[in-house]
C-alpha cells in the first residue's frame, strides 16, 4: 500500500489501514548510541532526539503565544503542526480530514488520528525522530521538553495517567470505548489520558501505525489499546510533573512551580 492509496477502511466502520509514508527514515532512526549514564540516546548525522507534534484548529493570540513558548523553549527542535478539518491553521500543516475516509471523523475524540496519518504519510527524514510529542494548543509549558521527559525518556509511551481495563474498570470512557472494540482487542483495553503530552518512541508509532485501527473509538482509550496489544508498555509521568496536565479546565491550578499546564485557553502572566 502506497501513500497514495491511503487507507483501507471496512465498510461496516470497523477500521483504518494507513500506508507508508515515502522517504520516512524509518531504518536510519535506528540508528543511535547510549550517550552518558542516564541511559538516553544521542543520535547519528542521520535522527534526530525528537520532532514536536502541534495539533491545534485556529491560529489566535493565545495559540501563537503558546507555539512560540515551545519553539523558544525548545530551540532546533522540528514542531510539525497538525490539524483535523479546520482552515484557520499554520502554514505547511498537516490536515488528517483531508485522507480519504476520516473527513467525518470528530477532530476532537479522534485527535490521535492526527498521529498516525502524519507518521505514515507525511513524516520525512527531517522530521523522523527517537521520541515524538504530541502537543495541543492549549498546554501551557514553562519547561523544554528534554526536562520535562526526563525521567520517561526511554519508555515506550508516557502520559499523565494510565488506565487498564481490568484493575481500572472505573474509568469512565472504558464503559463507551470497549463494546466498540474488535473482540481482538477487548483483552488489551487501556487509556492514557490526557492526549495532549503524550509522549511516543519512534518504535510505538511504528507499531501502533502498521496495525488496523478501530474507527469510532475515542482517542485516548485507542492509543492505550493499541499500544498495549503491540506489546508496549505506558506508563505514567511522576506527579509532581503531571498534577496540572489534566482534563478540566476548573482543575488546573496555578501554582507557578509545576512545569506544565493543560488546558489553559487564555493567555496568562505565564505565557
Amino acid at each position: 500500500m502506497t501513500a497514495a492509496d491511503g487507507i483501507a477502511r471496512d465498510r461496516g466502520c470497523r477500521w483504518f489501514l494507513f500506508g507508508p509514508a515515502r522517504g520516512s527514515g524509518d531504518a536510519e532512526v535506528e540508528r543511535r548510541v547510549p550517550q552518558g549514564p542516564s541511559g538516553h540516546y544521542k543520535t547519528t548525522a542521520m535522527s534526530r532526539p525528537l520532532t514536536i507534534l502541534y495539533q491545534h484548529h485556529k491560529t489566535d493570540a493565545v495559540t501563537r503565544r503558546r507555539i512560540e513558548g515551545v519553539r523558544r523553549l525548545n530551540p532546533g527542535v522540528p514542531i510539525v503542526p497538525l490539524t483535523h478539518g479546520s482552515s484557520d491553521v499554520f502554514a505547511g500543516t498537516f490536515d488528517s480530514a483531508k485522507v480519504p475516509g476520516l473527513a467525518d471523523e470528530n477532530g476532537w475524540a479522534a485527535a490521535d488520528l492526527s498521529i498516525y496519518t502524519w507518521f505514515t504519510m507525511a513524516r520525512h527524514g527531517g522530521t523522523t525522530a527517537d521520541r515524538y510529542v504530541f502537543v495541543e494548543w492549549d498546554m501551557l509549558f514553562r519547561v523544554p521538553m528534554t526536562e520535562f521527559y526526563r525521567e520517561v525518556w526511554d519508555v515506550d509511551l508516557a502520559g499523565a495517567e494510565v488506565y487498564f481495563a481490568g484493575p481500572h474498570h472505573f474509568w469512565n470512557w472504558f464503559r463507551a470505548c470497549v463494546p466498540l472494540l474488535p473482540a481482538d482487542l477487548r483483552p488489551f483495553a487501556a487509556g492514557i489520558t490526557p492526549l495532549a503530552g503524550v509522549l511516543l518512541a519512534h518504535r510505538t508509532l511504528q507499531e501502533v501505525a502498521s496495525r488496523p485501527i478501530p474507527n469510532g473509538i475515542f482517542s485516548e482509550c485507542r492509543l492505550g489499546t493499541l499500544a498495549n496489544a503491540s506489546g508496549l508498555d505506558p506508563v505514567e509521568l511522576p506527579y509532581f510533573k503531571k498534577r496540572n496536565l489534566t482534563w478540566r479546565e476548573d482543575f488546573v491550578r496555578f501554582d507557578k512551580e509545576t512545569p506544565v499546564y493543560h488546558p489553559v485557553k487564555s493567555l496568562t502572566d505565564m505565557d
